[in-house]
């Protein structure tokens, strides 16, 4: 179709019920716990009235997109393009199509520019904002605690919690916002990108950031009832065999302990450390 000259796009190109669809395939397997029974439940529908949607034989009206946004946690931007889609997709004048079409092309465009940057922007330990990153604990815990909604809803509630000063998390805030691990979306609340932070072994920094962390989780341990923590340390004697053995057995429980977190909803901040070392046998 025509209209003035320009042509009215192909709708399917828009459709915002594929676009969500995609959105919630990509957030589950980042979060598995993230499912279309949760979402339907968070936006006030049926299951089966939400797989209509997705499978593009029913629609949305923006009060319910609105809160798929939210379930999501979208950005700002996210947000914008969906919405734009859903009215491309619900309006039936053609000029109006086309104008929703030519903005909704800046909106995909300036989208892409800020994907490629992300990308190019890889964690690198040898740069000082890194390195920053890694030797300051407040930045890594905060980073973390941002994944659970309580806080990305309200940061102060860090400050109430006694895990930082407020002077430290608005500097801890603007830090990780420059870094690109923090972003506002139309809620001003503040979320944690997707990315999980590690340095390997190689890296000079390992040891430090280790030790630095294990010494504030220590603070925190005090303050902890025995309800609240566990807590073990032993000494034993043994050989290089079983030493080895053990190991191997931890990487394993690393691994399920993995699933597990991937699995669960995020409610609240842990920490866990291992050590295995030799008190003799250095030298």
């Amino acid at each position: 179709m025509e209209l003035g000259g320009k042509a009215v796009p192909n709708s399917d190109k828009y459709d915002y019920r594929k676009e969500l669809k995609r959105l919630l395939k990509s957030k589950k397997k980042l979060k598995p716990y993230i499912t279309l029974q949760k979402m339907a439940s968070h936006i006030g529908v049926q299951s089966p009235y939400l797989s209509k949607v997705l499978s593009e034989h029913s629609h949305m009206n923006q009060d319910q997109l609105y809160l798929a946004c939210d379930y999501l946690g979208l950005d700002e931007e996210e947000s914008r393009i969906l919405f734009l889609m859903h009215s491309y997709s619900r309006s039936v004048v053609p000029i109006r199509k086309t104008e929703i079409a030519e903005e909704l092309e800046g909106a995909l465009r300036k989208r892409l520019r800020t994907e490629k940057f992300l990308e190019a922007k890889e964690p690198d330990p040898a740069a000082e904002s890194w390195q920053e990153f890694f030797l300051d604990p407040y930045l890594q815990i905060v980073h973390r605690a941002l994944d659970i909604k309580k806080f990305q809803r309200n940061p102060q509630l860090l400050v109430k919690e006694g895990l930082v000063s407020e002077s430290k998390l608005a500097e801890v805030l603007e830090k990780l916002t420059k870094m690109g691990l923090v972003y506002t979306n139309k809620k001003e609340h503040y979320l944690s990108r997707e990315n999980t932070l590690y340095l390997k072994r190689s890296s000079p920094l390992l040891r430090p950031q280790q030790n630095m962390l294990k010494l504030m989780g220590l603070q925190k341990l005090q303050m902890a009832t025995t309800d609240q923590a566990y807590s073990y340390a032993m000494v034993f004697s043994s050989n290089v065999e079983v030493k080895q053995e053990i190991q191997k057995k931890f990487m394993q429980f690393l691994k399920e302990a993995g699933e597990l977190i991937d699995n669960g909803g995020e409610e609240e901040l842990y920490q866990f450390n291992f050590e295995l070392f030799p008190w003799t046998g250095l030298s």
